[in-house]
């Protein structure tokens, strides 16, 4: 499993931004399914997104900070990557211009 954290430019609420995306690019198909979410008004606010083709996922949980923290993991190391990959790329694809940092801790 991959824990990375996204910084963020200041009041850009990136968990907002990044589920509000993913749920309009979801709604066209992607390749990012929800898979659960918690509720509205719940504490931490999180949500685990399915990679569509490959085994895994990824699920993100926004911090008092403004900061978002996710979990990446696959049910093989290989889709793992992918998955890692796929995930950096979206958030550069769809938050690029809000991300100060990206920091990736392998665990």
């Amino acid at each position: 499993m991959k824990q990375i954290q996204i910084i963020t430019t200041t009041d850009s609420q990136p968990y907002d931004v990044m589920s509000s995306k993913r749920r309009e690019i979801g709604a066209k198909g992607g390749t990012l399914g929800l898979s659960s979410a918690s509720e509205p008004g719940a504490e931490p606010r999180e949500e685990t997104w399915t990679h569509k083709k490959y085994g895994g996922g990824i699920r993100i949980t926004a911090t008092d900070d403004d900061l978002v923290l996710a979990h990446v993991w696959g049910d093989s190391s290989d889709n793992e990557a992918i998955v890692l990959g796929a995930f950096l790329s979206w958030i550069f694809r769809n938050c690029g211009d809000i991300i100060l940092a990206v920091n990736i801790q392998f665990t």
